[in-house]
């Protein structure tokens, strides 16, 4: 809600400008923690990220684009990081307050994915390619130590106290021992590094054969766990509400078969997936106050944060329809 008022029609056309993007080839994606477009050049597309210094650095963003290359080098299908017509991979532009930073990524083939179209064979491919991911990410290493991207609890989203009103202390205390029993566990480099972190079916496209990841925005370190749980999460929307175990227990399975293709995690980490469900819900649930002051929330937002409270405060499955 800070940001909305800085962003000009000025600083989208200097954002243009530094990439030698014409006005007439771009089309307005819209986006949630940034302003996206997607824009034609010499017949090849592209995505131009337009996003203020009180979502990120430039260093962090920095971090963000060097991990992507690094995948991109190391075989996997997602959408590389392009200079400006300067040479930087990221550009600044002065706004009233902060900056905007403007960066560019090529555009990955396939399609959007609709949520009835998740099935088995797409579970599988998704598996493979998250493995492959967490493989690469242990020969990661940033080329200056200042564009090291966070572990995940630095997040100001976990700052809870910051955003639940007083009147919900008790559920503030559950919500705080759930961060802190995920905090406690072993970090190790098989099972811990730098992930994706929002790999839902928003976030790559499909061709019937190969899953193509982007908006690596998110990525954090954190355990890799955590990236099986979110994708699991939303592919649950796919399902109908009375068959979201059945669903569940399908995506797993699919899932693990092209996930151990190429790595292996412990059943002990496997045993925390509902629990970092229960993160992404609790994530999903105070980020509604970070959009909305706390008394100009709008109904249907209410719904879901009563309806997400309720679910935690109970220990509910995860599974449930919300």
């Amino acid at each position: 809600k800070e940001i909305r008022p800085l962003y000009t029609d000025a600083i989208y056309q200097e954002a243009l400008k530094r990439f030698g993007i014409a006005a007439n080839k771009v089309t307005d994606l819209g986006g949630f923690e940034s302003y996206v477009y997607a824009y034609t050049r010499a017949d090849k597309e592209y995505i131009l990220k337009v996003a203020h210094t009180l979502h990120r650095t430039g260093d962090y963003l920095l971090g963000e684009l060097e991990f992507v290359n690094h995948l991109v080098a190391g075989g996997v299908n997602t959408a590389r990081a392009i200079p400006s017509l300067e040479g930087r991979l990221v550009e600044e532009i002065p706004a009233q307050a902060g900056s905007f930073w403007a960066y560019s990524f090529e555009k990955v083939p396939g399609k959007a994915v609709k949520k009835e179209e998740i099935g088995p064979e797409m579970i599988y491919e998704l598996g493979k390619l998250t493995a492959k991911m967490h493989r690469l990410t242990q020969s990661f290493t940033p080329s200056k130590p200042i564009y090291k991207r966070s572990d995940w609890f630095a997040d100001r989203i976990y700052d809870l106290a910051a955003f639940f009103p007083k009147e919900e202390s008790l559920f503030l205390e559950k919500s705080l021992t759930l961060l802190e029993r995920i905090k406690g566990q072993v970090k190790e480099i098989g099972n811990y590094g730098l992930i994706h972190g929002d790999l839902h079916y928003g976030n790559f496209f499909w061709d019937e054969q190969t899953v193509y990841p982007f908006d690596f925005d998110d990525c954090e370190y954190n355990f890799f766990v955590n990236d099986i749980a979110v994708t699991l999460y939303y592919s649950l929307n796919a399902s109908a509400p009375d068959k979201r175990w059945e669903f569940s227990d399908m995506f797993l399975t699919n899932y693990l078969k092209g996930y151990e293709t190429a790595f292996r995690l412990s059943k002990e980490q496997l045993a925390l997936i509902p629990d970092f469900m229960r993160i992404r819900h609790l994530v999903m649930y105070t980020i509604r106050y970070d959009m909305f002051e706390s008394d100009q929330i709008p109904p249907d937002h209410q719904k879901k944060m009563d309806e997400i409270k309720a679910l935690l405060m109970r220990d509910g499955d995860v599974r449930d329809p919300l």
